[in-house]
């Protein structure tokens, strides 16, 4: 394995010249019960050392999931329920939108909350040469390809700081279903300006909603266990268990 480590790396993205706009497929079932994952799509836009994710689901209807075993399991409302994520890398901010339950908070993190060790493997996506990373990120194993063809040190989602764009992440050694990966790259020598979603919003710091997640879940297990009732933490990030 090697380790990344960077100075410039975080600079990338601001002496590429070009427009990037990728899309993703996304299949998520993260309690690993659905016989199907629920799928979503992701689409990022990088351009002067800033880009804008958006994840959204692939349909506005109402539709029935189904165990493994074909029984009902739960009703999912699909609609478009679309979460944005904003980088800015010379800053080195990340703002993204984060649910307790249904409650939306706006978090405004750093850049640099990745450790990725580069393993001897590779693939090819969408014909680029990709390299491949692994990373163990807030209570979960992580593992992503790059390709160095684009050098542009961004990725789907929270998902940045290889030497290289990110076209495929998913999760390693788990139950739970969470995989990326890229369907189409459009290259443009067009600058796009990109502007700040949360600018007019009120944002905590990625500790504060830690807080207020450990609170509430902490605040739900003892009422649960009043009511002999247990409840699974399936979030992507395992922050109660971090």
């Amino acid at each position: 394995m090697r380790k990344i480590t960077f100075i410039l790396l975080f600079f990338i993205n601001i002496l590429f010249s070009q427009t990037i706009k990728v899309e993703y497929d996304l299949l998520i079932d993260m309690n690993g019960m659905l016989s199907n994952p629920l799928r979503h799509k992701i689409e990022l836009v990088n351009s002067q050392g800033k880009s804008l994710v958006k994840k959204f689901r692939n349909n506005r209807f109402e539709t029935k999931a189904l165990n493994k075993d074909g029984e009902n399991l739960m009703i999912v409302k699909t609609s478009s329920d679309t979460v944005y994520f904003y980088k800015e890398f010379e800053e080195n901010k990340l703002y993204s939108e984060e649910k307790i339950f249904t409650k939306i908070f706006n978090v405004k993190d750093s850049l640099r909350i990745f450790d990725w060790d580069i393993v001897n493997d590779t693939v090819s996506i969408l014909g680029y040469k990709c390299f491949k990373a692994k990373t163990k990120f807030r209570g979960r194993e992580f593992e992503a390809f790059f390709t160095t063809d684009i050098q542009m040190a961004d990725g789907p989602a929270k998902y940045n700081g290889l030497p290289g764009l990110i076209l495929k992440v998913s999760i390693i050694n788990s139950g739970a279903v969470y995989s990326i990966e890229a369907t189409k790259i459009v290259l443009t020598q067009e600058n796009t300006k990109i502007s700040n979603p949360f600018d007019e919003k009120k944002c905590i710091t990625f500790s504060e909603f830690k807080k207020k997640y450990i609170n509430k879940m902490n605040e739900m297990e003892s009422y649960n266990a009043n009511q002999g009732i247990s409840i699974s933490k399936t979030g992507l990030e395992l922050l109660f268990n971090e």
